[in-house]
């Protein structure tokens, strides 16, 4: 009976450490929101984004960074080393963000980091695209009719408000003549993410 038991013991281990064992540990991640009314995604991710990403590959602890720039709003997410912990990640990463400030717009508003731990921060395929519309704008033309740029900005507006196709949209002129959109402006629609991702990683961009 006991060398039955030498035989199926090691058998049992196995069995448990299978069943038994647990995932790595998520790595720590923390997220910390910048607000600046009034600019654009583009404005955003220049003036907040770019900074942090460049601030944030300095820093040894750090493995990734992600940074979301949409209209007023910067969403950035810091995935820290294997061996750091989230408050510690918390404090450090708060730390050399409040360094930069100085740097940032004076409008800016920083929220404290929290922690994002075992959750996945956005990526290009999760951004929704928009529709945008491009207007080219026969500047020359647009002088000799004396047509400002203005009043081109509000026939646009109007035309979009009303659904109605450029091309039948009327602009005045400074003297009050009216005149086809289209015989001053040309226009094309395109779609661009609805938001801008930014993203490093140490393991992929050293």
């Amino acid at each position: 009976m006991r060398n039955i038991l030498i035989k199926i013991l090691p058998t049992i281990i196995i069995l448990l450490s299978f069943q038994t064992g647990c995932k790595p540990a998520a790595k720590s991640t923390v997220k910390i929101t910048i607000k600046y009314p009034g600019a654009s995604s583009e404005g955003i991710e220049s003036s907040i984004c770019i900074p942090l990403e460049h601030l944030m590959r300095t820093m040894e602890e750090v493995e990734s960074f992600t940074g979301v720039s949409s209209s007023e709003i910067c969403e950035i997410y810091i995935r820290g080393q294997s061996t750091i912990d989230a408050d510690v990640l918390k404090k450090k990463v708060s730390q050399q963000i409040l360094s930069l400030t100085s740097l940032l717009p004076a409008e800016s508003e920083i929220s404290q980091a929290v922690d994002f731990s075992g959750k996945t921060p956005p990526s290009m395929s999760d951004i929704p695209k928009v529709e945008k519309l491009y207007v080219e704008i026969d500047q020359a033309k647009a002088a000799r009719l004396e047509i400002s740029l203005h009043a081109i900005s509000n026939a646009v507006k109007k035309g979009v408000d009303s659904g109605k196709p450029l091309s039948e949209v009327e602009v005045l002129s400074e003297n009050g003549k009216s005149f086809p959109l289209s015989e001053i402006a040309k226009f094309t629609k395109g779609h661009e993410p609805k938001y801008r991702v930014r993203h490093w990683s140490a393991t992929e961009n050293p």
